[in-house]
């Protein structure tokens, strides 16, 4: 069901706004929350993050890095970290040091596209949803669906060429029923 899109409609309280504040709340000052997924992720995490801190405490807060391995068949996991105080100058070296991980968000030291605008504060976490491909947007517990990351807009392209493929034969077939089967 996951390669097919079925948990896009389950309901999953562990990855929504409240729940990263409840996280955040029962950590320590010098905790850190660690999520490990796939880099298709990262966006919602960072939005829910955004939406609870506000853009200039996640910028201080959240780090994201991948491993370096990696392939088509066994895709590189995502480690996403959330700490309850701002990383330091020394801890985000090492980070961008770690010969196992590339860096893809790293307080004061790197973050790729869209997030160096995000935390730059060139675009606003709004902005940057919009122009998304995918929904990005925050997760909340009135609307828990993580996974569901297909625009509303259309039918999901998967949709459209299942569907292409039901209809077409059907339009010809009735095509030839209209242009020859006309009774003499």
């Amino acid at each position: 069901s996951v390669a097919s899109g079925g948990l896009s409609l389950s309901e999953n309280y562990l990855y929504t706004t409240q729940a990263f504040r409840a996280y955040y709340d029962h950590l320590t000052d010098d905790g850190v929350l660690v999520i490990m997924r796939w880099h298709a992720d990262t966006p919602r995490l960072v939005s829910n993050s955004v939406a609870f801190l506000g853009t200039a405490e996640a910028s201080k807060r959240v780090v994201v890095l991948t491993e370096k391995h990696g392939n088509g068949e066994d895709p590189p996991q995502m480690m996403f970290m959330l700490r309850k105080r701002p990383f330091t100058e020394e801890e985000t070296a090492r980070m961008m040091a770690w010969p196992l991980a590339d860096p893809v968000i790293v307080p004061g030291r790197h973050a790729e596209p869209p997030y160096d605008a995000l935390f730059s504060g060139r675009k606003t976490m709004d902005q940057i949803a919009a122009e998304a491909p995918r929904r990005i947007e925050a997760v909340f517990d009135d609307s828990p669906f993580f996974f569901a990351t297909e625009k509303p807009w259309g039918i999901p392209k998967r949709m459209q060429e299942a569907l292409g493929a039901l209809v077409a034969p059907l339009f010809g077939l009735l095509a030839i029923a209209v242009i020859f089967g006309r009774p003499r």
